[in-house]
């Protein structure tokens, strides 16, 4: 009964058509595709960037550096240019006050900051 039954298994797969040479490669080989990646898109309600005149910001900047001693300011088309030289605690409280009022750029190619004071050799 063995013998029918392996006999008639080995007719099958070989009226099959199976073979070891016969195999598809395509088969055996895997294939993977990139995820499909959507485009981002920008935000439907997008409010453009607000620069300030020349006028506004001239003011403005005056009110945020007439207490810092050695800092000279100008603005022309839009950019704040400073030079001269200031503490570092001066130039952390007037950064945020200047950006609030909307330049194109701040300028501070000519600005020195100094990092900390010297003690001139005196403990206390």
């Amino acid at each position: 009964m063995k013998k029918i039954f392996l006999s008639t298994a080995l007719a099958v797969l070989l009226f099959a058509g199976y073979s070891c040479k016969g195999k598809d490669k395509d088969k055996t080989t895997e294939t993977t595709t990139a995820p499909t990646v959507q485009p981002v898109e920008p935000p439907a309600a997008t409010t453009p960037v607000e620069i300030s005149g020349d006028d506004d910001l001239k003011k403005g900047v005056t009110d945020a550096t007439k207490d810092i001693k050695g800092l000279q300011t100008r603005v022309e088309n839009g950019v704040i240019y400073l030079s001269g030289t200031i503490s570092r605690e001066d130039n952390m409280r007037i950064t945020p006050t200047l950006n609030s009022l909307h330049p194109k750029q701040i300028n501070r190619d000519n600005l020195t900051v100094k990092l900390k004071e010297a003690n001139n050799g005196t403990s206390g």
